[in-house]
């Protein structure tokens, strides 16, 4: 292993072990090379190493575990339905939480494809929204969805066919201008294959592990609001909390 001095050499290295991790070389558990091991292995200060630690620790990719070291973390993110439902009710209605961030990547209104205006309960072909975004917790992409919302919305709620960030939310500005609160949801989620789309947004090999939610988003009156596709990469846990 190399590294150029074109870049600070902390960032080379940080880029060479998130590679092994991201391909599996070093799966989740396992110990990343010490600070001491880096400044022998590259050849640089110790205290490269630790910026090396410390800037993986702000990616979400690793851990310090204490009597063992700092080992590859089993990245973890909410259930994309929960949160909506979580949040929305939220003062702020805010989808995204803590370090995790959205980037809407388009947002046009198109005719529906079959499956989707099965989906949200209109006639095939019907004009709907299609909003596509990639979130990130850090710098990292950790999931990317597609929210197909019918087009008659758009008419009261304009915001809905922009890219900029829509401050209360989807559900906060469709209750803010049409009235129609979110008030329940349904969640499918099946493990599959990436396909070149995810690849590209998630960052990871085509063809490697992923898992695929569908969600339905419903209004008090029993309205489609949403019907949403979404992708997490392999070692992500969806969290869902309950009680008995």
């Amino acid at each position: 292993m190399t590294i150029e001095r074109s870049e600070h050499p902390y960032l080379q290295i940080a880029q060479q072990i998130r590679a092994d991790i991201e391909s599996g070389a070093l799966p989740v558990g396992s110990k990343i090379p010490s600070a001491r091991e880096i400044r022998d292995r590259w050849g640089v200060a110790i205290a490269t190493g630790t910026k090396v630690h410390a800037h993986l620790r702000s990616l979400g990719l690793v851990e310090p575990v204490p009597g063992v070291g700092t080992v590859v973390r089993a990245r973890s993110v909410e259930s994309s339905g929960r949160a909506y439902l979580k949040r929305s009710a939220s003062a702020e209605g805010q989808i995204y939480g803590g370090k995790k961030r959205a980037r809407v990547m388009s947002s046009e209104m198109v005719d529906a494809p079959g499956y989707v205006a099965e989906a949200l309960g209109v006639p095939d072909g019907s004009p709907v929204v299609r909003r596509e975004r990639v979130s990130f917790a850090g710098e990292v992409p950790v999931s990317a969805s597609v929210s197909w919302i019918p087009g008659a919305y758009a008419e009261g709620a304009p915001q809905l066919l922009s890219t900029e960030r829509i401050p209360k939310g989807t559900f906060g500005y469709l209750a803010q201008t049409l009235g129609l609160r979110l008030a329940s949801g349904r969640e499918m989620l099946s493990a599959s294959a990436a396909t070149a789309a995810h690849a590209d947004a998630l960052g990871v090999p085509e063809g490697s592990p992923v898992l695929l939610t569908r969600s339905w988003f419903l209004a008090e009156s029993g309205q489609i609001l949403e019907y949403g596709e979404g992708v997490n990469p392999a070692d992500y846990w969806l969290t869902h909390e309950f009680t008995a």
